[in-house]
């Protein structure tokens, strides 16, 4: 099972793509979020729910094997990030990684496969 989604709003930047990766993830790992509409007597019930499954989240992040981002510099850096290796910028270049203090737990260090997928770049040809 695969897990797609598309960002809206002019997001650029590894930072921020990474931000949103996570966020996603967090609310996937979330019981009863975007619930359809709630009885007024369950509503505070559910409320309590809505707490993020950290055990399904560290699993998420242990357990996925591959990835696949377009082959943008910001998105493949991005993935770069997610697995752990912060690298990518010019030698002596200061570089903002984006990894949080909590990286070691927030990456997905089993990745195996990190696929780019270069089909867009054939509908930049004029």
């Amino acid at each position: 099972m695969g897990v797609s989604f598309h960002l809206v709003g002019g997001l650029r930047g590894a930072t921020n793509l990474l931000k949103a990766t996570r966020e996603l993830l967090g609310t996937l790992c979330t019981p009863f979020n975007a619930a359809p509409r709630v009885p007024f007597r369950k509503q505070q019930w559910v409320k309590r729910q809505q707490v993020v499954d950290s055990d399904l989240e560290a699993h998420i992040y242990r357990n996925v094997r591959a990835l696949c981002t377009d082959a943008a510099p910001d998105e493949m850096q991005a993935g770069r990030l997610l697995q752990g290796t912060h690298g990518g910028s010019a030698p002596g270049a200061e570089e903002d990684s984006g990894a949080p203090e909590d990286a070691d737990t927030q990456t997905f260090r089993n990745l195996l496969v990190h696929q780019r997928d270069l089909t867009h770049a054939t509908r930049r040809l004029p």
